[in-house]
């Protein structure tokens, strides 16, 4: 998408559907950090598995923010 291709509206539509792709991406990282430590993984290795499991749930969070914000603007950009 290069600016200008697309009606503004259009443009808004597409980084909604790219932000809710984030948000799908965001989930299967966080179900495959989210496990007990495995045999064999070293210390190290859960403290950085826990570290972006903990970014990774920021990310989420904050996607999820701004769908629910974007939703409120559009609820009330409808009213009469």
């Amino acid at each position: 998408m290069t600016p200008g291709s697309e009606e503004p509206a259009a443009q808004a539509q597409a980084i909604m559907e790219c932000v809710l792709g984030l948000v799908k991406d965001c989930r299967l990282v966080l179900l495959a950090l989210e496990h007990p430590p495995k045999p064999g993984e070293s210390s190290s290795g859960e403290a950085e598995r826990i570290l972006s499991f903990t970014l990774m749930s920021a990310i989420d969070a904050g996607l999820l923010r701004t769908l629910e914000d974007s939703r409120q603007v559009l609820r009330h950009a409808s009213q009469p």
